[in-house]
C-alpha cells in the first residue's frame, strides 16, 4: 500500500507533459523525498516477490526461479534503456 501511494503522488507531480497537477507548487526536496522513500518501500517487496515465485514454481529449484526472474528483469532494463 506505501508503494502505491508513493509512485502515485509521484505521477501528480507536474511534469513537462503533465501541466495541471493536483499539488499546484511541489518543491524539488519533496520530490527527492518521496524517489527515496519510494525506493525503500519497493526494495522491501523484492524478496517477498523472488519468495512467491519460489512457491509458485515448487518442483524447480528457488535457484532456478530467482535467476530466471533476474534475467528477465536484466532484458526489461536493456529494452528500457535502448528506447531512451
Amino acid at each position: 500500500a506505501m508503494t502505491m501511494m508513493c509512485i502515485v503522488w509521484l505521477l501528480i507531480l507536474p511534469t513537462p507533459w503533465n501541466q495541471a497537477p493536483i499539488m499546484q507548487s511541489p518543491h524539488l526536496s519533496l520530490l527527492y523525498i518521496l524517489n527515496c522513500l519510494c525506493g525503500v518501500v519497493v526494495g522491501g517487496c523484492c524478496p517477498a516477490f523472488y519468495e512467491l515465485s519460489a512457491e509458485i514454481c515448487y518442483p524447480v529449484s528457488e535457484g532456478t526461479s530467482a535467476s530466471f526472474l533476474t534475467f528477465l528483469q536484466n532484458v526489461f532494463m536493456v529494452i528500457f534503456i535502448g528506447i531512451e
